[in-house]
């Protein structure tokens, strides 16, 4: 692989401004996963309290909550939001990684390595 070091400095810069803009977006939506989360645990507790005021049995509230629609809901809502939250936070790892590829190949550019 060969490449002047005008190309892998500039590769290196898009690597770098890439990787800044996918740390962003992870930081968004990061409190996006918060607020949904607090969503649902919220929406849980709720009718936690109700099935506990109408008398269910402690021991069944918990699984008789989770099957809701309210609470299904807002816990879809919370995984989803995570789980746009976790590829954000793969695309910065993937941008990192990148650019230590990268700039790896510019040292040994820089060194004169022949088999660069």
């Amino acid at each position: 692989m060969s490449a002047d070091g005008l190309t892998l400095w500039q590769q290196l810069e898009d690597d770098r401004r890439l990787m800044k803009r996918a740390v962003s977006e992870a930081s968004e939506r990061g409190r996006e996963y918060a607020v949904k989360k607090a969503g649902y645990y919220s929406a849980k507790s709720a009718a936690a309290l109700r099935l506990k005021a109408e008398g269910y049995p402690v021991t069944l509230i918990d699984m008789a909550v989770k099957g809701m629609d309210e609470v299904a809901a807002a816990m879809l809502e919370m995984q989803c939001a995570e789980a746009v939250w976790r590829a954000a936070m793969k695309a910065v790892d993937v941008y990192r990684d990148d650019c230590r590829i990268v700039y790896d190949q510019v040292k040994r550019a820089q060194m004169g390595d022949p088999d660069f």
